[in-house]
């Protein structure tokens, strides 16, 4: 963990999804309705959360205690990039969830990796595919 107070915690966004961006998306209410809940909450415990654009070249993730991947919609359009971010991102700062965790369930083939798991371990065959 850095040595600074308060800690802070950064949310991963798509530029167009903050407020203030001339093309906002018109969903970007759901990255408000986050950082308005997270926010005072967070705060209350004495944690700062600001929200960050995850391609931002000029973005010091060194200064975050803590990483969490937010209203980045946007990964699809530049998927490698933004893979590639997150691998830089968890040298400098703890990411949740973990590059590793979203290269495995990104094609949501994990799905079929559990089906086969819970079949095994419950003898449900079936049951969820």
């Amino acid at each position: 963990m850095k040595k600074h107070e308060p800690m802070t915690i950064c949310y991963l966004s798509l530029k167009n999804t903050l407020p203030g961006t001339p093309d906002r998306r018109s969903d970007a209410f759901e990255h408000d309705q986050m950082m308005d809940c997270l926010r005072p909450a967070l705060a209350a415990h004495g944690l700062t959360f600001e929200a960050a654009v995850w391609d931002d070249p000029d973005k010091d993730w060194l200064r975050d205690d803590l990483v969490v991947i937010g209203t980045s919609w946007d990964y699809w359009d530049q998927l490698e990039n933004f893979l590639a971010t997150l691998e830089q991102i968890a040298l400098a700062s703890p990411i949740f969830n973990h590059p590793a965790l979203l290269r495995w369930n990104l094609h949501k083939q994990y799905l079929c990796e559990l089906a086969e798991k819970i079949s095994r371990q419950f003898q449900l065959i079936g049951l969820i595919r």
